[in-house]
């Protein structure tokens, strides 16, 4: 059965009145999209953080009992003691070999001491400023040839290609 226009409540500008609730419930579904995925980046960006914290946590693990590193007494490595000759000998080529590390990152291994001008850098050089970067820094004890005990300090680094 056909409605008359007589009989038609809305009238002739009855879409026209429409139009704002449609273009209000698309403004409401685009917000939440938005918001929807701005959590979601977040979500992803805290755990590629975490991911990297943990990494560069097991890092200063293998650095602090890497055989190219540590100081050895009597066959037995001391952990947490590196030897400053053998630190003077160690390249990144022969560091790398002995880390499992991912290779989708970058690695800087930092170690200074703080009663002298020495200092060892292994790794990579930090350029990209954009990306994160997560960061140890804890003191190590250096030993020399006559059995000279230093102070010194292990700086870690890893971030993102």
């Amino acid at each position: 059965m056909k409605k008359r226009l007589k009989e038609d409540k809305k009238g002739i500008a009855g879409f026209f009145l429409d139009g704002p609730v449609l273009l209000v419930v698309i403004l409401i579904i685009t917000v939440f999209i938005a918001m929807v995925s701005q959590s979601f980046l977040d979500y992803r960006r805290e755990i590629q953080r975490a991911e990297l914290d943990e990494m560069c946590l097991d890092l200063k693990r293998e650095i602090q009992e890497h055989p190219e590193i540590v100081k050895e007494e009597k066959n037995r490595l001391m952990t947490g003691q590196f030897s400053t000759e053998k630190l003077n000998d160690l390249d990144h080529e022969t560091l790398l070999e002995h880390l499992s590390f991912d290779t989708n990152y970058f690695f800087s291994v930092t170690i200074n001491d703080t009663e002298s001008e020495d200092r060892w850098v292994f790794g990579n050089t930090y350029e990209n400023d954009r990306s994160y970067v997560s960061s140890y820094t804890g003191p190590v004890l250096l030993v020399d040839g006559t059995a000279d005990i230093r102070i010194g300090e292990l700086g870690v680094k890893v971030w993102e290609m």
